[in-house]
């Protein structure tokens, strides 16, 4: 079976992470994997062929699209650039599908979101059906909200009904059913399947205690890392992280490993390097490949609270502090219900204070078993299986519809 699929990250890089890992699960199945966001440092299987597309990526406030290249341009001529980004883009896709002839079409989130992407996507779905190319949508396990809900999930049934041959959420419904974000969910006459969350392995134990020998972490002292993703937000959060370890470390000795994210303006990234100098114990760094083994050795985690991160600290069994980015209702709403079954603590964006959150970091280290000696993370207890069980769903479908 060869699979195209296409995925578009247009601030951070939760919608590309999750979308590789399902496509690593696919193999030995060729994927080409279409990506049309800002270049990222993700490391691709033998199976997995990349396609990158002219990038198109979205301001913080998701109001604008910018060509996500770091160019400079006249903010006059945004518009006309996006506009013929996008026609190259299109052209692209078509030119692709055209010459893979793939046995399956995979698009992340469309037409559950990305809105302004419907001119290159609609191209492309109606290739696939005139092709008789069967198209499933994979979707996040939360909606963002609309202005006008009727007319958006109306919107949304035409065009999976005219267009897709099946629905697969990354979700566990024991914690978020489609219907929580999607009213008419019932309404969906297409095949519809939850693969559970989309997480990665947790890091075997002589793993971690390798890496935490690699640290040079003494006995009395603990690590804390600090993330936020892409970085193209969660300044402030970094920044506050940083003054907190200064606080912190006049009453508990402590590491902390910290990841600005690939997509943070080089300013912003020279103002926490100032702020870091002097201070032999932290590590400021962007991205690093081997973050999961870094989460399993952690004694606190603290970061946003995006869909990657949060399944990371499920996965790896990590005591964290979250801050749900609240542009939209998503984080939140994920954090909330997790803190609600006690699977990590919330941070509010009031308690982004040196003292305050220095005072949150000790609590959340406060009576914790350093990584060395702690057990191995225990099974969590909703479905984190999302990547195995998409490639075995996406499979059982591509062979019923063979039939």
């Amino acid at each position: 079976m060869s699979i195209l699929f296409y995925t578009q990250h247009v601030l951070g890089m939760g919608h590309l992470f999750r979308s590789l890992a399902v496509a690593q699960a696919l193999g030995p199945e060729t994927v080409h994997l279409i990506t049309g966001g800002a270049e990222a440092p993700a490391a691709l299987p033998p199976h997995v062929r990349h396609l990158p597309l002219p990038p198109l990526m979205m301001d913080a406030d998701f109001s604008q699209l910018h060509l996500g290249d770091g160019s400079e341009h006249d903010p006059a001529r945004r518009e006309e650039l996006v506009a013929a980004r996008f026609m190259e883009r299109t052209t692209r896709l078509r030119h692709a599908f055209a010459d893979l002839a793939p046995d399956l079409l995979l698009v992340e989130l469309y037409p559950f979101g990305r809105k302004r992407f419907g001119q290159e996507i609609q191209p492309l779905l109606e290739d696939a059906r005139n092709a008789g190319v069967p198209v499933v949508c994979s979707l996040r396990d939360i909606l963002v909200e609309k202005k006008d809900q009727d007319a958006y999930e109306r919107r949304v049934l035409e065009m999976l009904h005219r267009h897709f041959s099946g629905l697969l959420v990354h979700s566990d419904p024991t914690l978020f059913p489609l219907d929580a974000t999607f009213e008419r969910a019932a309404d969906i006459a297409i095949p519809l399947a939850y693969s559970g969350y989309v997480a990665p392995d947790p890091v075997p134990e002589a793993a971690r205690h390798a890496w935490r020998a690699s640290a040079g972490l003494s006995p009395e002292e603990s690590l804390v890392l600090a993330s936020i993703g892409g970085g193209a937000v969660g300044l402030d959060l970094m920044r506050c992280i940083l003054e907190a370890s200064y606080v912190l470390r006049t009453t508990r000795p402590h590491r902390l490993l910290a990841f600005a994210g690939p997509f943070m303006a080089e300013a912003e990234f020279r103002t926490l390097q100032q702020l870091a100098a002097g201070a032999p114990w932290m590590t400021l760094e962007r991205f690093t490949p081997h973050f999961q083994e870094w989460l399993a050795v952690a004694d606190c985690s603290v970061s946003l609270a995006g869909y990657n991160t949060v399944m990371g600290v499920l996965a790896q069994g990590t005591p964290a502090l979250v801050l749900p980015f609240d542009q939209n209702r998503e984080q939140r709403l994920r954090a909330t219900a997790l803190a609600g079954r006690g699977l990590l603590e919330l941070l509010h964006p009031a308690e982004l204070e040196p003292a305050h959150l220095a005072a949150r970091l000790d609590a959340c280290l406060h009576g914790r078993q350093h990584v060395h000696t702690r057990a191995a993370p225990r099974e969590a207890p909703i479905d984190l299986n999302g990547a195995a069980a998409s490639a075995r769903i996406l499979r059982g479908w591509r062979q019923s519809w063979r039939c």
